[in-house]
């Protein structure tokens, strides 16, 4: 019994989601050698010539020639982030740390060059506030010997602000680019180990770091940590809090239709038919980045139900195959006869069974819900961005909550 081969019930969710057509959102690159917006039909430019400079240049950088036998390779590490009233200083303080990450990864790698990229989200009121915070950034980059740029778009997504990276960096033609989210904490060297992973992988593979959930004080975080590990909430492949992709990849810039960057990843680069379906998906165990689990009641209800639809359409738009593939062995292992049994000697305990056949009601209800506006002609128009209120990262292990 699977999703996948059920084609009406596929063809009826695919109707049930027509995202309306709206319009490119408004880029605009901030060069740190300046501090000066640059205009968008010069953006390119802009950022060429400021993630070809010497870390230790601060005047406006000429033209630079990115072929030049002598240039060390390019890595580029993005962090998306969002605008909010209550964000500010811990938005900062994140950042900050970063830079600091990314300082000890230049260190520890000498044989490649290092660009941190920002890109901050808001509406078009809040544009003079996402600069101010760019240039705030560019400031503590500067200060650490980094090569820093940033970016404003009127508008709230993380798909969109990666693709605008993703065509930078292949611009630029950047080995890898690694994104980071600003709520999570990176473990020392975790960006060290990760980029030697994808290194030594090459190839288009999605490489990515080893989440460990931390509970926040209020109990729903306590409760939805609880759960996940009594789901097996999927974490078997890279997500998109610590990731490296190559830009280069024909299977990139993610579509419009889609609002979630790793869910993408994981379906567009699973291999059903392959002996590992998994082979270009590498979770890595040492490099490791800590995250906060859900926030408000109200919050974590709309973020679960984001993630819902998200799956629905990704399983109802891919091949037959490679939906059955993450529909048994990723979305419902161990619910038997729904998804793959637990491998031995591992048992599913009637609680672990209880609460997973809960999780697939509620997939279900929200499948319903498609079907239903695809038969009768009324799709979702829009899956609104659940983020949420509170975006900080967790303390460094010895302050975080057991």
């Amino acid at each position: 019994m699977s999703y996948a081969p059920w084609s009406w019930a596929r063809k009826l969710v695919a109707a049930g989601y027509q995202p309306a057509a709206v319009l490119q959102p408004r880029t605009t690159w901030i060069v740190a050698t300046d501090i000066s917006p640059a205009d968008t039909a010069l953006a390119d430019t802009a950022l060429a010539d400021t993630a070809l400079a010497d870390t230790a240049t601060t005047d406006a950088v000429g033209a630079a020639d990115a072929s030049a036998a002598d240039v060390l390779p390019l890595v580029a590490i993005f962090c998306p982030t969002v605008v909010t009233s209550e964000n500010a200083s811990d938005q900062q303080e994140a950042l900050e740390r970063l830079a600091d990450r990314v300082r000890d990864l230049q260190s520890a790698r000498p044989d490649r060059r290092f660009v941190l990229w920002l890109g901050v989200q808001g509406e078009a009121l809040e544009r003079g506030e996402c600069e101010r915070r760019v240039r705030d950034a560019s400031r503590a980059c500067a200060g650490r010997g980094l090569v820093f740029a940033g970016f404003v778009q009127d508008r709230v997504g993380k798909v969109p602000s990666l693709n605008v990276a993703l065509k930078a960096a292949a611009r630029l033609r950047a080995s890898a680019l690694i994104q980071v989210d600003d709520d999570v904490y990176l473990d020392a060297g975790c960006l060290e180990i990760l980029l030697r992973a994808y290194d030594a992988r090459s190839g288009e593979a999605a490489v990515g770091a080893t989440k460990i959930p931390v509970r926040r004080s209020m109990r729903t975080s306590g409760a939805l940590r609880w759960l996940r590990g009594q789901t097996g909430h999927a974490c078997a492949y890279p997500h998109g809090c610590c990731i490296a992709l190559n830009p280069h990849s024909a299977r990139f810039p993610i579509p419009e239709r889609y609002n979630t960057d790793d869910g993408y990843i994981c379906f567009r680069w699973l291999r059903p038919a392959a002996a590992d379906p998994l082979c270009d998906l590498m979770v890595v165990p040492d490099a490791t980045c800590r995250y906060f689990v859900g926030g408000a009641p109200g919050e974590s209800a709309w973020r679960i139900r984001r993630m819902l639809l998200d799956i629905h359409v990704l399983l109802a738009d891919f091949p037959r195959a490679t939906s059955e593939y993450y529909f048994r062995h990723l979305l419902f292992p161990g619910l038997w006869p729904i998804g793959i049994p637990e491998p031995a000697p591992a048992r599913t305990s009637p609680l672990r069974w209880t609460l997973r056949f809960v999780y697939f009601l509620m997939f279900s209800a929200v499948g319903v819900e498609l079907m239903v506006r695809g038969l009768f002609g009324r799709p979702l128009k829009r899956i609104h961005w659940a983020g949420l209120a509170q975006r900080d990262a967790p303390a460094p292990p010895a302050a975080v909550l057991p």
